[in-house]
């Protein structure tokens, strides 16, 4: 990796840092859907979270998706469209590399990745 696109890529995730603050205000949007990877402690705790408040979850593996590209496409894309006014909330338990993709895949759709 050379130093543009680590720079990118750093200062992506500083913007994402500091807006989400404002995802968790008083009149923010909900969290639409969880995704989470099973192979994980802390993946099965959020699919139990995920249950008891209703929200979707979408397990990594699982349902046709043998990665997260995957599940993006034939899952993700149309769930996690943005509003005019709010952006999408993802609340993920994922591996590093797993998470890395998904917030590329969610950015340009105006889409907020939050870890579990």
């Amino acid at each position: 990796m050379n130093r543009r696109t680590f720079l990118h890529a750093a200062s992506g995730a500083f913007a994402a840092a500091c807006t989400v603050t404002l995802a968790w205000r008083p009149g923010a949007p909900p969290v639409r859907v969880a995704i989470y990877d099973p192979a994980l402690e802390q993946g099965r705790a959020l699919a139990g979270k995920a249950a008891r408040m209703r929200v979707p979850a979408f397990a990594l593996g699982a349902q046709c998706a043998d990665d997260i590209g995957t599940l993006w496409h034939a899952q993700l894309a149309r769930r996690l469209e943005t509003r005019a006014v709010a952006p999408a909330v993802a609340l993920c338990a994922l591996r590093g590399s797993d998470r890395f993709v998904l917030e590329r895949l969610a950015a340009p759709r105006g889409c907020i990745v939050l870890r579990a």
